[in-house]
This record gives C-alpha cells, sequence and structure tokens, in this order.
C-alpha cells in the first residue's frame, strides 16, 4: 500500500530516527489464535530494526477476560527463525519506484513488497 512504501522509504534512509532507536513492534491486527500477517510483520520488523528492537504484543494484562478465560498469546513459526545478523546497515528499495524493500542478513535475505503485502525469506 501507498502507506507501507511511504513508510518504508522513511524507515530505510541512513539518518532515519526509526533505526537509531530501540523500538517496539507490534503485530497486526487483532490477538488470535492465528496473526492475520505474522509473516509480513517480521519482515517489517526485520527491515527496519535498529540495534534494540522488540516484536510482540503492546500491553494486554496477565489476567483473565470477564468470562474467566485465560489470556492466549499466538507465537507464530516464522519467530523460531534464524536470520542472522544483519550485513546491510538499512533496507533498500529494489528501484526508486518499485515498493519492494529487502535487507540482507547473514543467514537470509529479507524482502517485503508492499505493493501486495507478501514477505519473502531465502536463506543461505
Amino acid at each position: 500500500t501507498a502507506k507501507c512504501i511511504a513508510f518504508n522509504r522513511e524507515a530505510c534512509r541512513e539518518n532515519s530516527a526509526v533505526t537509531a532507536r530501540p523500538i517496539v513492534y507490534q503485530w497486526t491486527g487483532p490477538r488470535e489464535a492465528k496473526l492475520p500477517r505474522a509473516e509480513a510483520d517480521v519482515a517489517q520488523f526485520q527491515l527496519i530494526r535498529g540495534d534494540y528492537a522488540w516484536i510482540g504484543w503492546s500491553w494486554n494484562g496477565c489476567s483473565t477476560d470477564p468470562n474467566g478465560i485465560e489470556p492466549t498469546y499466538p507465537t507464530p513459526k516464522i519467530l523460531k527463525s534464524d536470520f542472522g545478523t544483519p550485513v546491510d546497515k538499512f533496507c533498500s528499495e529494489s528501484n526508486e519506484t518499485s515498493g519492494v524493500f529487502t535487507r540482507k542478513y547473514s543467514k537470509a535475505q529479507i524482502t517485503l513488497d508492499c505493493n501486495t503485502d507478501t514477505a519473502e525469506f531465502k536463506y543461505f
């Protein structure tokens, strides 16, 4: 989407405030058994993260809901992936108008296509 493209163009700049400070990146969508865009969220997080970054839920509390049900926090399989350490200091757009952003890590190249909201993880 246009919002994704604009955000990443700003976040991928060398002097971006996003990569210069600690961030907490929250999952997109409601807390459910399956997160609707877990892979795209992880790709986005890995593209823009600096040295100090966390992905997960904002404060949800640790108590039961009004029906006495304990909260559940799904853990997508993609979180168990080892991408290695960043090789590229910043993410980059494949060309000036593509809307496709990548960042290379020591064990994988991560790509997020903002036009289709899809992620790709190429492991080495």
